[in-house]
């Protein structure tokens, strides 16, 4: 909304005036590969670990 932030006065706030470049980029990407990546080891060791090799299976 550049509109909104080109009125809106941030002088009240300085916390905020202070963190606007670091509150202005965008990490959603990287934090999603890694949670993604987080949930796929997650449940690859639930897999290895709740597995259970039946006779005759090689697997493992």
């Amino acid at each position: 909304m550049p509109h909104a932030a080109a009125s809106t006065d941030l002088s009240e706030y300085p916390t905020v005036v202070r963190l606007e470049a670091l509150l202005s980029l965008d990490e959603s990407a990287a934090e999603f590969e890694e949670a993604l990546e987080n949930l796929l080891g997650r449940l690859e060791l639930v897999l290895h670990e709740g597995r259970t090799p039946r006779r005759g299976d090689s697997r493992d």
